[in-house]
């Protein structure tokens, strides 16, 4: 059973309604669907975070975000990390023109956080201290 919905002050709707509002609302939003994820991570509710990840990357393919937070949302289930392994190498490989350092050192550093979680540390390490 989940847990009561947070209400929103003076709105009546929760946070995941808000998500799901925000996304129908405006569809090509790199925003609202990264807080509707956002929403599912920290409720740790990740098939639900899964389902909205497929339709992000369906509804907007040429994302570079979207590849980042593939990589982000297995590493922290631990589900699916080869899909999270091919999506950070994706986008190390073929960064966005603007992507700022931070970005670059953030995609090196969960792609070292899931070789860690498979047990290849040497590649671990060497992701981590790229980043």
């Amino acid at each position: 059973m989940w847990p009561a919905p947070v209400l929103h002050a003076g709105t009546g709707f929760s946070r995941r309604q808000h998500g799901t509002r925000a996304v129908a609302a405006a569809p090509d939003s790199t925003v609202a669907y990264s807080g509707q994820l956002g929403f599912y991570i920290r409720e740790k509710r990740w098939s639900d975070a899964f389902a909205v990840l497929d339709h992000y990357a369906k509804a907007m393919p040429s994302e570079h975000a979207v590849l980042l937070a593939t990589g982000t949302l297995t590493v922290v289930s631990g589900e699916q990390l080869s899909r999270g392994e091919e999506a950070l190498k994706r986008w190390i490989a073929s960064p966005p023109v603007d992507a700022r350092p931070g970005a670059h050192s953030f995609a090196h550093y969960r792609l070292g956080q899931l070789y860690e979680k498979t047990g290849r540390r040497e590649l671990a390490k060497a992701e981590l201290q790229k980043a």
